[in-house]
């Protein structure tokens, strides 16, 4: 993925789709030259499409956790029993036999750690010292640090995680993961988790982390990563399987406004932002006409303010 255009906007003036009043972009052949035409198919209507037959039906299961420290997952990480607390960390066990966070106990079970694991930030703040020993892969990411009382970051990306990973080892580096007050959450620019269903359960998460008194004075920061199409709207990913359920056999991706890419893929938490009291910051990573198609840039900046 390119990175020749990244903006930053701060102070989100967001007041959720409703209100952007986002123009519907209807199909349009776009000319390539003389007796050369492409028809582009309306990346809003095909959301609206896919949304449709995927309707929220029925509660989901969270996910198996993911270690906080190194980002396995698997069988092998203990999510911390605190009430509260979501981090988690990997054992050498199961599906997890590389190097692992933590060294569990001698002659403690995998099934005993699982119901009473408690992380070492709880630890910590209970005045107790754990019974396990960190290792040095997990004493880095995890070391206390203050620079910032509380944060949220959002990171919505097309291909590449390598962005993704890298400004959120910097975040953790610099405030540490026993800083509770620090909450990231990304999820893939695919059209399949813009279902209402799959939303939900994924957001689930951040959206407890985000609930009480601090909520609406936590920093808010959004990464959207994705490229753009020749008209500056941003791209999102359809799968195969997902273009046949709409009756296409040829489609790789949509390009839609920004405004809807926000809507589709946060939902309630978009909705919801213009309630915040804190710094509200848009980072665009974005190849293309995105910010030199004047009016796709200038949709984008009413998004912002400041």
């Amino acid at each position: 993925m390119s990175t020749d255009n990244m903006l930053l906007f701060a102070n989100l003036a967001i007041g959720g789709y409703d209100k952007a009043r986002l123009p519907l972009r209807a199909k349009v052949i776009r000319s390539r030259g003389a007796g050369t035409e492409e028809v582009v198919p309306d990346g809003v209507q095909v959301l609206k499409d896919y949304i449709k037959l995927h309707p929220l039906t029925a509660q989901h299961t969270l996910c198996c956790p993911k270690c906080s420290a190194c980002s396995n997952v698997g069988d092998g990480v203990l999510a911390c029993t605190q009430l509260g607390c979501t981090l988690a960390l990997c054992v050498p066990y199961g599906s997890n036999t590389a190097a692992a966070c933590v060294e569990p106990p001698a002659g403690v079970s995998m099934a005993a750690l699982v119901n009473t694991f408690v992380c070492p930030g709880c630890y910590k703040a209970s005045g107790r010292i754990p019974p396990y020993r960190l290792t040095g892969q997990a004493l880095a990411p995890l070391t206390e640090k203050r620079t910032v009382d509380r944060l949220c970051v959002v990171f919505l990306y097309l291909d590449s995680v390598h962005v993704r990973d890298h400004v959120f080892a910097a975040l953790r580096h610099s405030m540490g993961l026993y800083n509770k007050g620090l909450v990231t959450f990304s999820t893939k620019l695919t059209i399949t988790n813009t279902q209402p269903g799959r939303q939900e359960q994924s957001l689930a998460g951040l959206a407890r982390q985000l609930s009480g008194r601090h909520s609406a004075g936590t920093p808010f920061v959004l990464f959207i990563a994705t490229h753009s199409d020749p008209d500056g709207l941003l791209v999102v990913n359809v799968p195969q399987a997902a273009a046949a359920e709409l009756g296409y056999t040829d489609m790789g991706e949509i390009a839609v406004p920004a405004g809807v890419l926000l809507h589709r893929f946060l939902g309630k938490l978009w909705c919801a932002l213009p309630l915040g009291t804190a710094l509200r910051g848009l980072f665009l990573i974005v190849c293309g006409s995105a910010v030199t198609n004047s009016t796709q840039f200038g949709l984008i900046s009413r998004l912002v303010a400041g």
